[in-house]
């Protein structure tokens, strides 16, 4: 009967309505509790059901509540221990969402010590309560805690040939970077994946370079590069999102020579494909970073050769967002005369560009907001 409830319920969010899920749910928890008791696996089952229902109505609260009521009811048998490590997981992960950082360390290293417990050191179920605590200790910059934890993490799944060997070696290059330096290496054993794994291992670096330590993602993506190229792996469809990953991490770290490197390889590789709308806008990128890195001579050739490129493709649109980006270049460098022909060139291009296309709004508005910035 609880199982129904509990169908019905997901049917109910699946069709929009998480008033009657979340009403079907709690329905269920009733039925579970009459028919097991109120401290029966089966209800702290259907607790943590509820708060699926409720995290995926956007009640991230409640369903922090649901998982703690699952947490709390004591758990006996080998099987309901196994499912109270999950829950205990998710909470983990749940209140971190909330920024409640010490909650969710005790949360996880419970849960950690536990799988340890049941499954023993040696086991793949004691790894995987691990990862996620290696990611909060990241965030923490706790990294020698991360460093040993990742490093147990990487060799449980590495030994047992779990497919979550791809996202544990992640971890491992995270922590090594962040604890032992940018030189450390950290993906060694890339390369002894399958290729499908490899392609994860990508997609996790890129991910947490997002959310970490700019310099360490920075390190991470280095690596990647190199052990890429060395693999002649240039050419795979994710190598041109790690290259412009790095461009980005080594503006935000100031790192001129590595952002330069990888522009220059964007333009190389949109050129070679005849790629002329992502080379324009690799070409204005490298523009920025010339100017950045206070190199005016070059961030004006790099300026001029966009306006080329534009002119080329033939699109007023593309001439608006060049004109724009070299009028407000030649405002900074207190040029005001030109700035002002290229300003109102770009603005005129917007104007007159077809008023259905999708970025003529975004284009004019910015071309207008320089011209404005100049004449005040």
């Amino acid at each position: 009967m609880t199982q129904e409830t509990l169908a019905r319920a997901m049917g109910a969010l699946e069709a929009g309505q998480p008033g009657e899920a979340d009403a079907l749910a709690r329905e269920a928890i009733a039925e579970a509790i009459r028919e097991h008791g109120a401290d029966s696996p089966q209800v702290a089952a259907t607790e943590f059901e509820h708060a699926h229902v409720l995290a995926a109505a956007g009640d991230v609260g409640g369903a922090v509540l649901a998982m703690r009521r699952a947490v709390a009811i004591p758990a006996e048998s080998d099987d309901a221990k196994k499912h109270r490590l999950t829950y205990l997981m998710n909470l983990g992960e749940a209140l971190i969402h909330f920024d409640r950082l010490d909650e969710a360390e005790s949360i996880l290293t419970e849960g950690a010590l536990e799988r340890r417990t049941i499954y023993g050191p040696d086991h793949p179920g004691y790894a995987f309560g691990l990862e996620p605590l290696v990611d909060l200790l990241l965030v923490r910059n706790r990294h020698q805690e991360a460093r040993a934890a990742a490093e147990e993490v990487l060799s449980l799944f590495w030994r047992h040939g779990h497919r979550r060997v791809a996202n544990a070696l992640v971890l491992f290059a995270y922590a090594t970077k962040a604890f032992d330096g940018p030189t450390a290496p950290g993906l060694e054993r890339l390369y002894a994946l399958p290729a499908e794994l490899v392609v994860e291992v990508v997609v996790g670096c890129l991910a947490r370079a997002q959310k970490l330590d700019p310099a360490v993602g920075l390190a991470v993506l280095n690596e990647l590069m190199i052990r890429a190229r060395t693999a002649k792996d240039e050419d795979e469809p994710w190598f041109m999102h790690v290259v412009a990953a790095v461009s980005r991490l080594a503006r935000k770290t100031a790192d001129h020579a590595a952002r330069e490197d990888a522009l220059a390889w964007l333009i190389t590789r949109f050129d070679a494909i005849d790629d002329r709308r992502q080379a324009l806008d690799s070409v204005l990128a490298r523009a920025l970073a010339r100017s950045e890195a206070d190199d005016h001579a070059t961030a004006e050739t790099c300026y001029r050769d966009a306006l080329s490129r534009a002119e080329a493709i033939g699109d007023p649109l593309a001439r608006s967002r060049a004109l724009k980006s070299f009028g407000a270049w030649l405002d900074e460098r207190a040029r005001p005369r030109e700035a002002a022909v290229v300003l109102e060139e770009a603005v005129a291009l917007a104007e007159r560009a077809d008023p259905d296309d999708p970025f003529r709004a975004e284009t004019l508005e910015k071309a207008r907001a320089a011209l404005l910035a100049h004449a005040n």
